[in-house]
This record gives structure tokens, C-alpha cells and sequence, in this order.
């Protein structure tokens, strides 16, 4: 990834990353960071309140309203999008192991690589 110009989300990622973990830790007995800490979910039981996941906003349609910046339009509308996968069943999938995913690849996800919730 890069640090600057067109397609560059590392400084995002250098700013995220340090809030992660100050969230993760003011809430530690209540939450847990997909996959690396909760390994695949196959259901809710068991699973933490709180689930901070990786995401990426461009994997959906945003509706930018006039004024608004690029970014606060993707939060918006990928909260939404999860809100309704929520509602409707349809989230608890995402955070399972994708199927034809190997058990080394698998493992290598889990153990250093993580993986972005939806994609």
C-alpha cells in the first residue's frame, strides 16, 4: 500500500490502526478483533458484543449528498449496508471461513494476515 497520491491508504491505516487498539482495549472483555482473535464465526453463540473487523468502503455503491465528503458518504453507506445484512440474516455469514479456502491459507489469515469483512 501506499503513503500518498491516487489509491494511497496507508496513512489511513496509520491513523486507524493506533484507535483500533486503544478501542480494543478500553473494551477488552467485550470485544475481539475478526478474524485474528476470533478465528471464522459459524454462529453468534459464544461470540463477543463488540467485533471490529476490517472494511472496505468501495466494495458497495455509495450515495454522496450534496456537501458531503467522499469518506463520511462510504461510513454512511457501508453502515447502512451491514445494518440491513444484519437485519435481514445475512451478516453472521461474512465472518465465517470462506469456502474453498485451504487450511494453510487459512491458517497464514489467521494468524498474520487478517481479512475484510464482506469481500
Amino acid at each position: 500500500w501506499k503513503l500518498a497520491y491516487a489509491g494511497a491508504v496507508g496513512s489511513q491505516a496509520f491513523t486507524g490502526i493506533p484507535v483500533v487498539q486503544q478501542l480494543a482495549k478500553a473494551f477488552e472483555s467485550h470485544t475481539s478483533i475478526w478474524p485474528l482473535q476470533t478465528g471464522w464465526l459459524q454462529s453468534a453463540s459464544g461470540a463477543p458484543q463488540i467485533i471490529m473487523a476490517e472494511v472496505y468502503p468501495s466494495m458497495i455503491k455509495i450515495d454522496t449528498k450534496a456537501g458531503q465528503v467522499k469518506d463520511e458518504a462510504q461510513v454512511e453507506s457501508l453502515a447502512k449496508w451491514f445494518a440491513k445484512a444484519d437485519s435481514e440474516g445475512k451478516l453472521l455469514p461474512k465472518f465465517a471461513r470462506p469456502s474453498g479456502l485451504a487450511d494453510d491459507e487459512s491458517s497464514k489469515i489467521l494468524g498474520e494476515e487478517g481479512w475484510i469483512l464482506g469481500i
